[in-house]
């Protein structure tokens, strides 16, 4: 599904009744088109962090004098625009920039591949999440790299472009409209558009829970070690 496709489908039916929607013919009006391409984005990360639909996994540099490692783009390798003085501790590449898309770290290994325990305040080696971007490593190893996986949320759609993807499961293709409605029908005055916001938010659920219990949701794992490979530390 693309962006244009997801406006013909709230078009048909959830804002087949209001103006934005063109009142039900297949499209969006044109002037609304960023502010629903704002609300899928918002949309999106819902669904994204409700399931672990993408799954991504980047290489940290451990500097002996850091114990928190951020995972924002200013501290990556392909930062453009450094500031002096700036540590730099994740090892992405040209290719394959990292996105500052974490919505939740899940894995952490070493070198050899063995995975490191987290949030274990009883075991000796356990390293921290005190946030969900950030990695507390309380016993930093120089010029060690840790492979870290994360449970990663849908690239931003980008503002006028309808062509671009959307990329999700098709069980999961109500819900996301679902939740627009809920957002579009939540930011208009009126009892009425209440009422409809609340029904939108919970036939979302419904559809979250669905899925829940019928466990169709799967998550694309990636092996713990194949950026190790990639970048030639194995």
């Amino acid at each position: 599904m693309n962006v244009q496709e997801l406006f013909r489908r709230l078009s048909f039916a959830d804002l087949s009744g209001l103006h934005l929607g063109s009142e039900g013919i297949g499209t969006i009006n044109e002037e609304d088109n960023d502010r629903m391409i704002y609300y899928a984005n918002e949309a999106l990360l819902r669904l994204h962090s409700r399931f672990v639909l993408r799954e991504n996994d980047v290489l940290i540099q451990q500097l002996i004098h850091v114990t928190n490692y951020h995972f924002l783009k200013r501290f990556a390798r392909t930062n453009e625009d450094p500031c002096p003085g700036q540590e730099i501790y994740i090892l992405d590449k040209d290719c394959d920039p990292f996105e500052e898309d974490v919505i939740k770290i899940t894995g952490v290994f070493t070198q050899n591949g063995d995975a490191l325990p987290l949030n274990d305040d009883n075991h000796p080696r356990s390293l921290f999440t005190p946030q969900p971007n950030i990695l507390q490593v309380p016993l930093p190893e120089a010029d060690r790299v840790l492979a870290v996986t994360y449970q990663a949320r849908h690239p931003l759609l980008s503002y006028g472009d309808l062509q671009q993807k959307i990329e999700i499961p098709a069980n999961l293709e109500g819900a996301l409209t679902n939740y627009i409605g809920h957002l579009v029908y939540g930011d208009r005055n009126g009892q009425e558009n209440s009422k409809k916001a609340s029904e939108k938010l919970a036939r979302f659920e419904a559809i979250c829970a669905e899925n829940v219990i019928n466990d169709l949701t799967n998550s694309s794992k990636s092996t713990s070690n194949i950026k190790f490979n990639q970048r030639g530390f194995v």
